[in-house]
């Protein structure tokens, strides 16, 4: 299998893992509070900072699934911040990539 085929494969189930949390994160609307807010404080947190670097959470993980697909589909970017050449970049802010180092 080449490198656009993973990458393929990695894009279609992240999708589908997203949309999966998505409904997950309906259906815990009903739960009880306090039920919702440890859901939401452990498993969900890790779930989706483990899915893709575009999530909520403070924080996140050291590569996530979108760093992995990013990575194998050759796209390194440039930090603003130190100039640094990086697979695993963060678009948390609007200016544009920030390294690992540098978020």
């Amino acid at each position: 299998m080449e490198n656009k085929d993973i990458v393929k494969c990695l894009r279609d189930s992240q999708n589908k893992m997203m949309e999966i949390m998505s409904e997950l994160r309906y259906a815990l609307r009903c739960a009880p509070e306090h039920v919702q807010n440890r859901a939401m404080g452990y498993w969900v947190a890790q779930i989706e900072t483990a899915l893709s670097n575009n999530h909520e959470w403070l924080g996140g993980c050291m590569t996530s699934l979108s760093d992995t697909i990013r990575e194998l589909g050759g796209t390194e970017e440039e930090c603003i911040s130190c100039g640094e050449l990086s697979y695993n970049v963060s678009y948390d802010n609007d200016d544009g990539p920030l390294c690992k180092d540098c978020y």
